[in-house]
């Protein structure tokens, strides 16, 4: 199995955490001046995701340990939207891109073309950050380009391999890391500069927010933007030469110096990304190499700017020669308190960056990159400083960006704390370097009051807050004989997990060294052990086992679970009940009566013609293994129930079409189909013939026997099947350990 790199596991960890949520979208829009050819645009993203195999990659785990299955050929396809005059296209684009990932069986990649009636188009690539960062919008961008251009002229796009694939980086990052306990590896000698540089430094950057931190944040967000003059920007700029400093160094300076003011003392972490491409054979790969690296700055004693500027300086040169070490390996050696809604180390976050030209082209067809509003934060503030410069050369100004959590702050609230990054960027720009921070103005009388008044409300809001919530008294003997033999059970999953001999009821899952690889481990036992759907938020917002068995019983999960067993089909009852969700369906079609609208179309085209007698041979393999494809649905005296058909061939129809216009028609005939599920099975196929020998399958599920994951499952068994049937033998299949129909009882017992 392949590991995930450290970057990976930590948004894999997030993603399980917090459940699938947008929050980790990375999407690319492009709008276009015309639509692009779909069929070669379709075969481009093909070839991308062909070529980088880590835009083809899911997720899984076993016993909590995540690795990476790579995807021989995920048929990932081109999704068109035709937009109508009464579309807003900007609302559906940004519906797309909020569009949640499901990183354990989600691939990290849809595209998606909404063609306008003025012949324009947006084609967006919605990438999940677990296979992307900001420097591989360049690379994806650029094969696809040339894929696509290819394609319009009726060829495969001649590039050369690529030297390395994202699974052997994230091999050789561990090599190259080495282990932390060995003395001599680059993580422990790492590792003793992050320790040093850290000792000491806040949980919390303490600033003027208007609500106390959620237990579970939501991770909506919003932004408010300002701009730096271009007098400014050149000023800063010959600032940061006098201090042979960079500008995200000045910048970080004066971000420093406006938290201070807004309350953060005199200790001051701030969070920044690097790019963690170390090799040039990484410079071309599509993949998520960013680290984040936690910078620390003294402000105390009341420095000058340019005294915290040269301060800031030197930790930044001594941190980014130690910035190899994946910020999830500090985090699990140097293991601060956790907290769902606490970012550990910092919770502001700095990027700077030039502002690049946003035009693009995608073959003969041009457009222009545009930004996605995502409405979520990763962090509590994001800063972000895009320098813009003149056809000359010269420095234009500063684009200023705060990206900020909702759950905190307001916008009021924010465009105060932009303003005062704003204007500690200008004192750098205008102010003498000898001025003390005390002297330079940042806070005006009415600010000074506005945060003063802020930090007082949150404080009595936090005060109310803590005192609603006990904790074990010290010096109490915890460690006695559980009331609840499932509390005992708890207690032992704790110490087996953790290495320990015991666990007290009130002894800290976190404190006693736990992180989040080992919380995923905890879990996957508890499920095992008392058949409940614990999950890895339920351990951070329940640490203790005391409290987590209190979480669990509130949260209805208290109740042991019977096993989810196979029913032999002599003690099935006569008359199988629906599920609930089935229930539903069935009800809503006798109201509305029969009709198309619960239908699952999965449209491939196929790279090669199918043989059609193993085709329709392999169909019959997957209905049969699929018991819920070959049942219908009937009642009795009103009430609806399942009969399970002993044998049931699905149909297969080849429809031979003349042109995309008679390919389209078919599609959405076939699309159209309204089933009869009293009668007919809920499953049938289409294969459509062109004219050109291209062939296009469409399979059709109704929603009562299939959903969104289940097409993958399909997928899956159907490829093995007819490669089997094309090799003169049937599926060499394990029988699954359940039905449908299995499931169905055991819902409802």
């Amino acid at each position: 199995m392949i590991p995930l790199s450290y970057a990976q596991h930590r948004l894999w960890f997030l993603n399980r955490l917090e459940g699938p949520s947008a929050a980790y979208n990375a999407p690319v829009v492009l709008r276009l001046e015309a639509a692009p050819d779909r069929r070669a645009l379709e075969a481009a993203v093909r070839d991308v995701v062909d070529r980088h195999e880590v835009l083809r990659t899911v997720y899984k785990a076993v016993d909590g340990e995540p690795y990476q299955e790579v995807v021989g050929d995920p048929g990932v396809g081109l999704e068109v939207r035709e937009c109508g005059p009464g579309d807003d296209v900007d609302a559906l684009v940004t519906a797309f891109v909020r569009l949640p990932f499901d990183v354990t069986r989600d691939l990290p990649l849809r595209a998606r073309l909404f063609t306008v009636r003025d012949g324009s188009a947006v084609l967006v690539l919605l990438v999940h950050h677990i296979a992307t960062d900001g420097w591989s919008v360049g690379c994806l961008l650029t094969d696809l380009d040339r894929a696509y251009a290819a394609r319009c002229e009726g060829r495969a796009p001649g590039w050369e391999p690529l030297p390395v694939q994202y699974a052997d980086y994230a091999l050789w990052q561990r090599d190259m890391l080495g282990e932390p306990a060995d003395p001599d590896s680059l993580a422990h000698e790492q590792l003793a500069y992050w320790r040093t540089a850290l000792e000491g430094s806040p949980a919390a950057t303490r600033l003027p927010a208007d609500r106390p931190r959620p237990a579970e944040p939501s991770h909506r967000g919003a932004l408010v933007t300002a701009r730096l003059s271009a007098r400014a920007h050149k000023a800063l700029a010959a600032t940061a030469r006098a201090h042979r400093a960079t500008f995200f160094m000045t910048a970080r300076a004066a971000l420093c110096a406006a938290l201070q003011a807004a309350g953060a003392g005199p200790d001051v972490v701030v969070g920044t990304p690097v790019a963690g491409r170390p090799e040039e054979d990484l410079h071309d790969l599509v993949g998520f190499f960013v680290n984040s690296l936690a910078l620390r700055a003294d402000l105390s004693d009341d420095p000058d700017l340019g005294t915290l500027l040269d301060r800031v300086r030197e930790r930044d040169l001594a941190a980014m020669a130690h910035e190899d070490l994946p910020f999830d390996l500090l985090v699990e050696d140097l293991n601060p308190e956790r907290s769902l809604g606490l970012h550990p180390f910092f919770q502001v976050m700095l990027t700077t960056q030039t502002a690049q030209d946003t035009t693009c082209t995608l073959g003969a067809v041009s457009g222009t990159l545009d930004a996605a509003d995502l409405a979520t934060a990763k962090f509590d503030l994001s800063f972000n400083c895009a320098e813009t410069y003149g056809p000359d050369g010269d420095p234009a100004g500063v684009l200023l960006g705060l990206q900020y959590a909702t759950d905190l702050y307001d916008e009021e609230t924010a465009r105060l704390l932009l303003t005062l990054f704003h204007r500690a960027l200008t004192a750098y720009a205008e102010q003498p370097a000898g001025t003390p921070l005390s002297r330079t103005g940042l806070l005006t009388a009415s600010d000074r009051e506005a945060i003063d008044r802020r930090h007082e409300a949150l404080t009595r809001a936090e005060q109310r807050a803590a005192a609603t919530q006990g904790e074990p008294r010290d010096g109490e003997d915890r460690r006695t004989a559980a009331a609840d033999p499932r509390e005992e059970i708890l207690r032992g999953l704790f110490a087996e997990v953790l290495g320990r001999d015991d666990v007290g009821p009130d002894d800290s899952f976190f404190k006693l060294g736990g992180h989040s690889l080992l919380a995923g481990k905890l879990t996957n036992r508890i499920r095992k052990a008392l058949g409940v759907q614990a999950a890895i938020r339920d351990v951070f917002l329940a640490p203790t086992p005391a409290r987590l068995l209190r979480r669990l019983a509130e949260q209805g999960h208290g109740p042991v679970r019977p096993p989810l067993r196979p029913v032999p089909a002599t003690l099935r009852p006569k008359r199988l009940p629906l599920s609930a969700a089935q229930q539903r369906l069935w009800f809503v079609g006798q109201l509305e009566g029969p009709s198309a609208t619960y239908n699952i179309p999965v449209v491939t085209r196929l790279r090669r013609p199918v043989e059609p007698a193993a085709f329709r041979a392999a169909l019959a393999d997957v209905v049969r293994r699929h018991e819920v494809l070959r049942t219908v649905h009937r009642s009795a005296d009103g009430e609806p129930y399942q009969e399970v058909l002993a044998h049931a061939e699905p149909a297969l129809d080849v429809v031979r079409t003349d042109g995309p216009e008679e390919l389209r028609a078919a599609v959405d005939a076939a699309a159209g189909h309204v089933f009869d599920l009293a009668a007919e099975i809920p499953f049938r196929a289409w294969l459509l013939e062109e004219g050109d020998g291209g062939q296009v399958l469409v399979l059709l599920v109704h929603h009562i026997a299939g959903d969104g994951w289940s097409t993958g499952c399909l997928l899956a068994d159907l490829d093995r099947a007819y490669r089997a049937r094309c090799a003169g033998r049937a599926p060499g299949w394990q029988p699954l350990p359940v039905q449908y129909a299995d499931y169905t009882l055991w819902q409802h017992e």
